[in-house]
């Protein structure tokens, strides 16, 4: 797929940053619907960031887009007005605090005045009505995601490039999302580049190209591709037992429907209470009302079961983990894990447990729950990848050998390349970062696992790895939550 005479993009003898062998030649027609595939680390992130005019290449001439050279900077500032770029990362699309102050930027960027009513419809339709004023840190995983994608998009760019920006989008939403961007590209003439590991996008593309180590090592027409499945949860509750009569609906925020659902391996004995709830509420304060994630739950997670928390975005989902291990406080009621009670909200307001040591209470209940954020970043603190799978073993009280003996184990778990161990945790793959970030969850040993989107973001290899990990501790008669946009877990 290298000699087209027609190429809108022309990329010739690029070598990517971190990879010493990287050397990839590429012409890519306008219009084109092309998928970036390849494991965790392979260089797919890093070459998007170059076709989208973020890394600069070494000289003139290495990356063209129409008459446009990407190592020149006035043609770059010309670039940036006809491409859109989604990063994998919600965060590093958006500026300030909110959408609104975002949009207003950028129409202000490009010498124009912003369309209050063009915005307002542009919002509705990727479901953030009301939404544009609201700060970033209120709004969910989901929305995030929305709101880069509008950011991004707003000026209908001719060139759409995006990094598993989809991932974390609730099913509905993500297919009608895709299948705009498709139908844009095809009828309208705009070159559409995709990072995923989603089965179904990567069959939607014209072309399929497969990176490894920096170097493109397969570029094919689907006509002739056969990816191989990304299955998600799919992979882990296969062989399990749903039980209805452990299940529950429950109404989060905005109304939307928030489901907990309970899986059992058939030969699995009836487990013990780990976490209880009792008559528990919770909200965030909304201008001058009250946005409920939960009101008045009572329910009980059971030891060796696989529980997933679904709901669209913004459901509540990451809230709901958080207060499984008093990241968050429940505003009445109370949470227990092991039948210690987390602190909480009394009638008299914030009360502490009684304890000599508040935040030494906490960490005794929390060594024995690993926990795992939706935004791999929020969890990382140390140097090196090493240290950081080391860093809650030690945090616990445990001593260096024996942390370093953990954090090595997990690493190993979880395939993270020993000749990675001594670089920074940030110049990891967003994959690689999910892989780390579950062997620093797994490290002490936890008897609870809980998991904020976990698939996002990793490869086959990833997939299969977590899935191997949820059985075992699962049949070990452990417990694992875990959190999901999955629309086949609404029922």
């Amino acid at each position: 797929m290298d000699n087209f005479s027609d190429s809108y993009i022309k990329v010739r003898n690029l070598r990517l940053k971190y990879f010493r062998k990287s050397d990839i030649t590429l012409n890519i027609r306008k219009g084109e619907v092309v998928a970036l595939t390849g494991d965790s680390g392979s260089g797919k992130s890093t070459l998007l960031k170059y076709l989208g005019g973020v890394i600069r290449p070494e000289q003139n001439g290495i990356i063209k887009v129409g008459e446009l050279d990407l190592y020149n900077e006035v043609d770059i500032a010309k670039f940036h007005r006809i491409c859109g770029i989604c990063f994998q990362d919600p965060l590093d699309n958006l500026i300030f605090d909110n959408l609104e102050t975002d949009l207003r930027f950028g129409y202000e960027n490009i010498g124009s005045s912003y369309d209050a009513e063009k915005m307002d419809a542009l919002l509705r339709k990727n479901k953030l009505a009301g939404k544009a004023g609201i700060s970033y840190d209120a709004l969910s995983g989901g929305e995030l995601r929305r709101a880069s994608i509008v950011s991004a998009l707003m000026y209908d760019p001719e060139l759409i490039l995006m990094d598993e920006a989809l991932t974390g989008c609730d099913n509905e939403y993500r297919e009608n999302k895709f299948t705009e961007l498709l139908q844009s590209a095809r009828e309208d003439g705009k070159t559409f580049i995709f990072i995923s590991h989603n089965d179904w996008e990567i069959k939607q593309a014209d072309r399929i190209i497969e990176l490894r180590q920096g170097d493109v090592i397969s570029d094919y027409s689907t006509v002739t591709a056969s990816p191989k499945k990304s299955e998600g949860m799919t992979r882990i509750t296969k062989y399990m037992r749903y039980d209805p009569n452990m299940s529950v609906l429950m109404r989060g925020a905005d109304g939307k429907k928030l489901f907990i659902h309970s899986y059992v391996y058939n030969n699995n004995e009836e487990g013990s209470p780990v976490i209880r709830f009792r008559d528990v509420g919770f909200f965030y304060r909304k201008r001058k009302t009250r946005l409920h994630i939960i009101d008045g739950l009572s329910y009980d997670f059971l030891s060796g079961r696989l529980y997933v928390i679904s709901g669209r975005s913004g459901a509540g989902k990451s809230t709901f983990l958080k207060l499984l291990n008093g990241i968050l406080h429940a505003k009445k009621g109370n949470v227990y894990v092991f039948g210690k009670k987390l602190p909480g909200y009394g009638k008299n307001g914030w009360q502490k447990i009684k304890d000599t040591e508040h935040v030494t209470y906490l960490n005794r209940i929390r060594k024995r729950i690993g926990y795992l954020d939706q935004n791999t970043d929020n969890m990382l603190i140390e140097g090196n990848v090493l240290g950081e799978a080391m860093f809650g073993p030690l945090s616990f009280g445990m001593n260096k050998a024996n942390a370093t003996h953990r954090a090595r184990v997990a690493l190993r778990t979880m395939q993270v390349d020993e000749s990675r161990w001594k670089d920074s945790p940030y110049i990891l793959s967003d994959g690689q970062k999910r892989r780390l970030a579950l062997a620093g969850a797994i490290a002490a040993e936890p008897d609870i696992l809980l998991l904020d989107e976990p698939f996002v973001g990793l490869d086959l290899e990833g997939e299969r790895l977590l899935a191997a990990l949820v059985s075992e501790y699962i049949s070990n008669g452990k417990t694992v939550i875990v959190s999901t946009a999955d629309d086949e877990h609404n029922i």
